[in-house]
């Protein structure tokens, strides 16, 4: 039984009164037996007492759950809780599970221990148990390995039981004891190790000497453990193949006997044996003894599966058989010769290949006991074996008691040239017991032979050309020389020659040169060696200087060939004819600054070192950046400038190829200079003159003459020196011409003859006298009758000279002569007076006279035209205080005239377009003018020459194009000896063009005469930034002021800024705002200009707020610009001063004097009409925003016309507005506007008006920004409503007569005459359709007397009576 139950004896349980429960008690009784779950059901049977048992509530069901492991327990069989494996099985483990096993069970195992995954393919896995199954089996594979390992033991768990199935009180369980095995693995593959001699140790040949030998033990596969190995020699002789002779050998005599042992440690793998042989000096064939391993044993634990043991193989030991790796045979080999030593008696030869064999010897020494042989053969080194000689490899035997053998080798003789040449005889391979000596090889040498060592000579004679070292030529200071071998095959050994390097006619080694004497060596092989040879860099400018490379006395072999000269030259250094350099006059740097105008840069061309040689150089200015481009249009370049104290004038003149001017000085100078044109003028002679005035320069008979003019007062005369240019560069005065008051000299030429003409400004008949070059002087020729000869003008014509003269008395009219019957004749005048000044030219055919008249502001020009009788007046040039006329022709073919005036000077050129004489250019001014033109190069140029007070200036008349910065210019400069420095004038041109910085050069080139260039051969011309090529940052003109509204909503603004002029590089702007700053947004800021860019903008935010503002200003100022990248911030971009500040004006804004409009409340007013009193009704108008100033708002009232017109009220009648014009006071919010409803007795519907604010406006007109406004202009409408009233719908009654008793009298009539009709009347008002209802009540008469009792009257609009 599972349970014991206490029951009441047919269970009576009573229930006392009042009692409603009673307790039945269960008890459940424990076993041992596993058990599933089990039910037990109680019931209710029978009652009494009047009580019935509800059917619902009869039973009562206990269930004993299932117990005592139902599921199971589960653990190991016992024959598996220890299992013993070794390595490579497949061990089994059983599980058991108790009965009966109800449910599923799911268990997991593993095994713990160390390197599981080196020892077990797996250890972990899952086993399930169905239900009633009792028994399970897996599987264990112990992996197998060549490690020698000892026993190892691991653990074998069960863990983590799952069941299915089956309640927690009878889940499965495992043992306690029995969830857990031992796994022993037995220890494997020779922990301990196996133990033999090692391979190189079982068989030792061992020559006899005192000395230790050791044999070395393996220690196998494992080697866990301390073992103890031990060991004993003994005499005996293993099987030796091959063996033919031998003895024992004998102990304590040839080796030391031993027995002992040694000890291995653990992880010790191998040890060594010393075994001793002793030495002694009889003559033995080998001899043998053994070392044997005897026994193994494992220190401190004996009892192992595995203990160490020796590797056993069969073999003969003294006839016993033992293990073959247990044993070492030890061979002393035969000693102390016992059957000879044999070697070379010589091993040294060498032989010429002329004698054509040698003969060696070889030698067997000590012992000769027995037959012996031995191997000897040629070994190849330099000499080949069947080439260079001939022997053949062989076996030599020696019989007992013999000691010779003798070998021939054969020499060959050949036509090749060869160096030292060896090959070897060598000994070897001797049979048992003959020994090798010392002596085994012999080395024969066959010495060099046709010129085997080399031929040795330069490669060729070529004569090097060198220069100095420099940073320009360092690879021209260096002359490479070849030293050569010949013939080619002629490179035997080592052989040596020495050079010297000298001055030609010098026998002492050269100090300009390095090295200059010592030794080349070529080695073994090597055919060409290279000399370098520099030449050394000195401080001495040199001409070419020669020398010669000299090769001698050779070594090593060699001899010398017919090549042992060179010569090497170096050319001339350091300039010796002259270094040329080019920089600014002020110092010597490579680039020079200039600001652009129309200036004048002047640069030093210098030569240093050699200076006694005429040189030249030619001079350029190149473009670059800046730009020099010949055009069209005329200027002067400065060429040359002279400051002097005093300076009178110019004049020129050719010498043979040269040009030459001379500078007249006057007071307080005493002398003047002569100047040769070197591509400048350079002074060359200064002579002794005191004021000289003029000078005239022509030729006879090709020498150049000059006449000066030297001044003199009234009172004397003026001296008029004729001198001449000698070829010495020299000018010599000739003669003096005495001609009082000299205003004019003119030369000519007529037939081959010259002639002189002088004028006097003196009032006599001879103020002019002509003289005629006879002999080497001026004669006096005739003389003119004139009075007071001012200026005279000589020009041909026809083949006829003439020759106009003015006159110092200005009324008089210039005459004209001609030169007839060798004389000149008066012709007729040329129609003017007043000259001062006077020069003719000749164009075509036709003779122009330009003159200068007294007092006036220009130059007349009279022309002789072909076919004429005299000159006619043709043209007018502008001028005035003219001091000089000019006239000349350049190299265009157009005639110039140049006129020299007080204030200015002005050169004119013929125009053809327009058939006169055209301004060409404005000069500065002058008191003397000239030209000349001069040959430069391959072209001509025209040189201008303009003097003043204490100047003189020489221009070049060039053309060049409008873009030019620069004036293009070249030249030649000329530098005689001593000559050092030269300077020339470059122009900068001006424009009003924005130009970054540029630049060009000026260089030198061609330099000749042997000169050179040095390195400041150029100097750059910089020309900074200008014209503001960076611009000019201004505000736009319509950015200058704005007005701008403060909208609902933030709006932008924009003002521009402009990049004026120049639009160069990249300009960074800043600027900031003042004023009402709060207004806008940002208030400061930054704005960029790309390159090329001229156009930026400031975008301004205006802020929108709901602040009644005034009309404010904000102030954009412009603080600051940078140029980006520049190195001078002083020529960036600049800000215009005057446009540098923009204001913008916010226009008054959210209303300052207000927004005027009705309160919201007041939008709609409804009022009843009053019955007797007028009633008030009051409206509130509110300003919002601004509350500036008094306003006066004007109202209007009008009906509503939205109504119909019965709808709409009438002012005066139904209303009064009591004022249309409302004041509201100064920061006043609110007003009311009073309305007055007007009471009537007149029925009225609904009616309406409405009351506009049609304006609002200042009070005070002074003030300024705006008016206040009206919020919705038109449509600031009140809306007021007056309620119906006076009953316009009408009041409703009968209009019937009555009885003395009120009733209507009514009679039951026949029809028709029984209707009864009530008249129903409309009193008060009669507007719109309205139904009536009524209904009739019975009082004494039932509602079968009458009909019917309801219905409704309707009433249309204005209808007063009904029935």
């Amino acid at each position: 039984m599972s349970f014991i139950m206490a029951l009441i004896p047919i269970f009576s349980s009573i229930f006392p009164s009042g009692e409603t429960k009673k307790m039945v008690t269960l008890t459940i009784l424990d076993d041992p037996e596993p058990e599933d779950n089990e039910n037990i059901i109680i019931s209710l049977t029978h009652t009494e007492g009047g009580s019935r048992i509800l059917p619902s509530s009869d039973t009562v069901t206990v269930v004993i759950l299932a117990n005592d492991n139902v599921a199971g327990v589960i653990s190991f069989q016992t024959a598996s809780r220890s299992v013993i494996g070794h390595e490579g099985e497949q061990l089994q483990f059983h599980i058991l599970r108790t009965a009966p096993g109800l449910g599923n069970v799911t268990v997991n195992w593993k095994i713990v221990g160390h390197h599981l995954d080196q020892t077990f393919e797996n250890y972990s896995g899952i086993l399930f148990f169905p239900e009633e199954s009792l028994n399970l089996t897996f599987c264990v594979h112990l992996l197998d390995d060549p490690i020698p390992e000892e026993k190892e033991e691991y653990q074998v768990v069960l863990y983590d039981i799952r069941t299915q199935g089956v309640s927690s009180m009878g889940a499965a369980v495992l043992d306690s004891q029995g969830y857990e095995a031992v796994l022993t693995i037995e220890a494997s593959d020779e922990p301990h190790g196996v133990l033999n001699f090692a391979s190189s140790s079982r068989m030792v040949l061992i020559q006899e000497a005192n000395k230790t030998i050791q044999l070395f033990i393996s220690r196998e596969f494992g080697s866990l453990g301390v073992i103890n190995v031990t060991y004993a020699t003994l005499p005996g002789l293993l099987r030796v193949r091959n063996q033919t002779e031998g003895t024992l050998a004998e102990p304590g005599v040839d080796y030391i006997p031993v027995s002992g042992w040694l000890l291995l440690e653990e992880g010790e793998t191998s040890a060594s044996i010393n075994v001793t042989i002793l030495e002694d000096d009889i003559p033995e064939v080998q001899e043998f003894f053994l070392v044997n391993l005897t026994s193994v044993e494992l220190v401190m634990n004996p009892l192992m599966s595995f203990p160490p043991r020796l590797e056993m193989t069969e073999l003969i030991h003294y006839r016993l058989k033992d293990a073959e790796g247990l044993t070492a045979q030890i061979i002393i080999d035969a000693n102390d010769g016992v059957r000879g030593v044999i070697e070379w008696q010589n091993t040294n030869f060498e032989i010429d290949e002329i004698h054509g064999s040698l003969t060696l010897v070889a030698y067997r020494n000590r012992g000769s006991s027995g037959n012996v042989s031995l191997f000897f053969y040629a070994q190849n080194l330099e000499a080949k074996l069947g080439l260079d000689f001939n022997v053949t490899s062989r076996s030599l035997s020696f019989a007992d008691g013999e000691r010779y053998k003798y070998i021939d080798v054969m020499i060959f003789d050949d036509d090749i040239p060869e160096g030292d040449e060896k090959f070897q005889l060598i000994l070897t391979n001797p049979s048992l017991g003959l020994e090798l000596g010392e002596n085994t090889t012999a080395t024969v040498t066959i010495l060099a032979s046709d010129d085997g060592h080399g031929v040795l000579s330069f490669n060729n004679s070529d004569h090097f050309f060198l220069r100095e070292q420099s940073a320009l030529h360092l690879m021209e200071s260096v002359a490479v020389l070849y030293i050569i071998r010949e013939p080619p095959q002629g490179i035997f050994g080592t052989v040596t020659v020495q050079y010297l390097v000298r001055e030609i006619n010098s026998s002492t080694a050269s100090v300009d040169l390095t090295p200059s004497q010592g030794y080349i060596m070529l080695e073994e092989g090597v055919r060409f060696k290279t000399l370098h040879i520099s030449a050394i860099l000195d401080e001495e400018p040199e001409m070419d200087e020669h020398f010669i490379v000299t090769l001698f006395s050779p070594m090593g072999g060699a001899r010398l060939g017919t090549r042992v000269e060179t010569m090497i030259t170096v050319l001339q250094n350091q300039a010796p004819l002259g270094l040329f350099s080019v920089y600014p006059v002020t110092n010597r740097t490579s680039s020079l600054i200039i600001e652009e105008a129309n200036s004048t840069v002047y640069l030093t061309v210098s030569r240093s070192n050699g200076l006694n040689m005429s040189v030249s150089v030619e001079w350029e200015t190149l473009s670059n950046t800046a730009f020099g481009i010949k055009g069209g249009i005329s200027v002067l370049s400065v060429l040359q400038s002279f400051v002097e104290e005093s300076v009178s004038s110019w004049c020129f003149f050719t010498s043979g190829e040269s040009l030459y001017g001379v500078l007249l000085r006057t007071s307080p100078a005493s002398f003047s200079s002569v100047y040769q044109w070197r591509g400048v003028f350079v002074p060359i002679e200064d002579f002794s003159i005191r004021n000289p005035q003029s000078c005239v320069t022509f030729h006879i008979n090709g020498a150049a003459f000059l006449v000066i003019t030297r001044g003199g007062t009234k009172q004397e005369s003026s001296n008029n020196h004729v001198y001449t240019f000698t070829p010495g560069l020299r000018i010599l005065l000739i003669q003096t011409l005495l001609v009082p008051e000299t205003t004019d000299v003119k030369h000519f030429t007529v037939n081959r003859k010259d002639y002189l003409i002088i004028a006097s400004h003196t009032t006599d008949s001879k103020s002019i006298q002509v003289f005629q070059w006879n002999d080497g002087l001026f004669v006096l020729h005739h003389q003119l009758p004139i009075y007071g000869a001012l200026h005279m003008a000589l020009f041909p014509r026809g083949g006829f000279m003439y020759l106009a003269v003015s006159l110092s008395n200005s009324s008089q009219h210039p005459l004209l002569y001609q030169w007839s019957d060798n004389e000149f004749q008066k012709l007729h005048q040329v129609p003017v007076n007043g000259i001062t000044h006077m020069e003719a030219l000749t164009s075509g055919s036709d003779i122009y006279l330009i003159v200068a008249k007294e007092s006036s502001n220009s130059s007349e020009v009279f022309v002789w035209e072909t076919g004429q009788s005299s000159f006619r007046h043709f043209q007018s040039l502008s001028s005035s205080a003219i001091n000089k006329i000019h006239t000349f022709m350049p190299p265009s073919g157009l005639v110039h005239v140049l006129l020299a005036g007080k204030d200015r000077s002005a050169l004119y050129s013929w125009n053809s377009e327009v058939n006169q004489f055209s301004l060409v250019l404005e000069a500065p001014p002058a008191n003397h003018i000239t030209s000349v033109i001069m040959r430069s190069l391959n072209s001509n140029k025209s040189l201008i020459v303009l003097s003043g007070d204490s100047y003189s200036q020489i221009y070049e008349l060039t053309k060049v194009s409008n873009e030019s910065d620069f004036i293009p210019s070249s030249g030649e400069l000329i530098f005689e000896p001593g000559d050092m420095e030269v300077v020339l004038a470059v122009n900068i041109l001006d424009d009003i063009i924005p130009e970054e910085e540029e630049f060009f050069t000026v260089w030198l080139k061609n330099p000749k005469g042997g000169a050179e260039i040095g390195a400041s051969g150029y100097i750059n011309i910089i020309i900074p930034s200008n014209d503001n090529a960076h611009g000019v940052i201004a505000f736009a003109q319509n950015s200058l002021s704005k007005q701008v509204e403060e909208m609902e909503q933030d709006n932008l603004i924009t003002l521009n800024i402009e990049r004026l002029i120049g639009t160069y590089g990249r300009v960074t702007v800043q600027w900031i705002a003042n004023g009402s700053i709060n207004d806008i947004f940002p208030a400061s800021g930054m704005i960029t200009f790309s390159e090329g860019q001229a156009l930026s903008t400031i975008t301004l935010t205006v802020l929108a707020d709901n602040i009644a503002e005034l009309s404010e200003t904000v102030a954009i100022t412009l603080t600051h610009v940078t140029t980006v990248g520049i190195k001078d911030p002083m020529r960036g971009a600049i800000i215009d001063p005057k446009r540098a500040r923009a204001v913008l004006t916010i226009l008054p804004n959210d209303s300052p004097y207000g927004v005027v409009g009705w309160h919201t409340e007041s939008l709609f007013a409804k009022v009843a009409e009053p019955e007797e009193n007028p009633t008030i009704v009051t409206l509130q108008i509110l300003r919002e925003q601004g509350f500036v100033g008094d306003i006066a708002v004007q109202l209007s009232t009008k009906p509503n016309f939205a109504l119909q017109p019965f709808n709409q009220a009438t002012e005066n009648q139904d209303y009064v507005i009591e004022k249309e014009t409302i004041i509201m006071a100064e920061n006043t919010i609110t007003t009311y506007v009073i309305v007055t409803i007007l009471p009537d007795n007149v029925p009225e519907l609904q009616e309406g008006f409405v009351i506009n604010i049609t304006d609002v406006h200042l009070l005070d007109s002074s003030l300024s920004g705006g008016q206040p406004s009206v919020k919705r202009l038109g449509l600031e409408i009140a809306e007021v409503i007056i309620e119906e009233n006076d009953d316009p719908r009408g009041i409703f009654s009968f209009n019937v007569t009555k009885d003395f008793s009120g009733a209507v009298a009514g009679y039951e009539v026949p029809p028709p005459q029984n209707i009864l009709k009530l008249p129903v009347v409309r009193k008060a008002g009669r507007f719109g359709s309205v139904k009536l209802y009524w209904e009739a009540m019975p009082a004494s008469a039932s509602l079968e007397d009458f009909t019917p009792s309801f219905g409704n009257l309707t009433f249309a609009d204005g209808q007063v009576c009904c029935c």
